[in-house]
């Protein structure tokens, strides 16, 4: 026992056990319990309970919240100051309106809807001077500064054509570049409520500090999804109101400095139904279902295997036509004239997005990794190994794979891998691990 203590006590002396210890913050303790509190969907009762067992087992003193009460109250001490600002719209045309019992000044109807704004100029703010934005900025642009230009390395996105368009006009020392994201979560299961946060991410700071310096500037709560016009609308006047007023004022937290930061969101992360919604064109499987260019869908009989008719994409010789922002909007404003849905896939009327800043809305979307490349592309070209007759076909060998991947003992952060017979049902996680890690051998 003797020596067992004094091990114990060597150990505790290293430094690399006193940062291991350190390393817990009082604020990752936080987010570890909340996410836990969501994950499985706790009590409110039972995340009390947990906080007062943690209380008790940890040393003292220590920094963590001891009731629920406490909890809350941390969390608001450690969040911007931003309160929500609630707008009304009409639930039938989407219009935004002054007051909630308004009547619909175009459609007459009197049922509305309710959207929430968190302001850009307070998150900003906050983010500069008690996040230290200004130096994670700072440090990010001494490691951009190191990479040969004549090299052409894309490794990120200030590497790309069009961030480097936008940082033209925001040239300023602390000027930021957002990324808006979006998408529809379900609240509970036995609810129809749909809730579609606005989530923006900055630029100028490194990867891995990105999700740190996110923002929530726009919520929609409702059985319909958003209507993106009455979104962008409401985003891109606070922007505009915003940049024309120099940008966003705060003091630097170590010099005292006073800066201004211009804002501004010229690019889209979102899934194929959300860009398009967004961008005023056709979903991907209309006739002119693509969003760079116009190229027309041709419809063709089912294949073996196949229920019904689909439109492919064929390979042509000649190229079609590049959408470009002026283009669309010229084909926008000729569908509204001639009272049609849609020209080569623009929808009728003007697109919101077109409002704001350094926008362009040919290019600030973007084909995101998740739905493209895993629920697209390695998902058909899995499914057609193993299930579609040809000279690719290795369905035969299915159970010899089944067993590889059923055999595989993986890391904690992955999920365990299925057999091949499982392959529609799964997650985007699982194809990724197939994609980068499994097929390399099985194949």
């Amino acid at each position: 026992m003797q020596v067992v203590t004094q091990m114990m006590m060597v150990f505790m002396e290293t430094p690399s056990f006193c940062s291991m210890i350190l390393k817990k913050t009082t604020d990752k303790a936080v987010l570890e319990v909340s996410q836990l509190f969501l994950k499985h969907r706790w009590t409110k009762a039972s995340l009390n309970d947990t906080l007062k067992l943690m209380s008790s087992t940890l040393p003292e003193p220590n920094n963590m919240p001891q009731s629920l009460r406490m909890l809350c109250n941390y969390i608001n001490a450690s969040s911007a100051p931003c309160p929500e600002e609630p707008h009304y719209y009409c639930s039938h045309c989407f219009l935004v309106k002054v007051n909630k019992a308004d009547v619909c000044e175009h459609c007459g109807e009197d049922k509305s809807g309710t959207f929430y704004v968190f302001s850009f100029e307070n998150q900003v703010k906050f983010l500069f001077e008690h996040q230290n934005l200004a130096d994670a900025m700072d440090k990010y642009k001494e490691v951009c500064g190191t990479i040969d230009p004549e090299e052409k390395c894309l490794c990120d996105i200030p590497d790309g054509t069009e961030y480097k368009r936008v940082k033209k006009e925001a040239s300023g020392q602390y000027d930021i570049i957002l990324m808006l994201a979006t998408d529809g979560v379900s609240l509970s299961k036995s609810s129809d409520v749909k809730f579609y946060p606005v989530v923006t991410q900055i630029c100028e700071v490194a990867p891995r500090l990105r999700s740190y310096f996110s923002m929530v500037n726009f919520v929609w709560v409702d059985e319909k999804p958003p209507d993106f016009n009455t979104v962008f609308e409401t985003l891109s006047k606070e922007l505009v109101n915003i940049n024309e007023a120099g940008g966003v004022t705060w003091k630097h937290p170590k010099s005292g400095e006073i800066f201004k930061s211009r804002v501004f969101a010229p690019l889209l992360v979102g899934d194929a139904p959300v860009r398009a919604d967004a961008l005023k064109v056709m979903r991907f499987n209309a006739k002119y279902g693509c969003e760079n260019c116009e190229q027309k869908a041709k419809k063709l009989p089912p294949r073996e295997g196949e229920k019904r008719s689909v439109r492919r994409f064929v390979f042509q010789e000649v190229p079609a036509a590049e959408r470009t922002s002026e283009r669309m909007r010229l084909q926008s404003i000729h569908a509204e004239s001639e009272n049609a849905v849609h020209c080569k896939g623009v929808k009728a009327g003007r697109a919101a997005i077109e409002k704001m800043p350094l926008l362009n809305r040919s290019t600030c979307t973007i084909a995101e990794y998740l739905h493209s490349a895993l629920l697209g592309v390695t998902l058909f070209f899995t499914c057609k190994w193993f299930s579609i007759p040809g000279p690719w076909y290795i369905g035969r060998s299915r159970d010899a794979v089944d067993e590889f991947l059923t055999s595989i003992k993986v890391l904690d952060f992955m999920r365990d891998s299925r057999r091949i017979k499982d392959i529609a049902r799964f997650k985007a996680s699982e194809l990724r691990s197939w994609l980068l890690f499994y097929s390399l051998v099985v194949l």
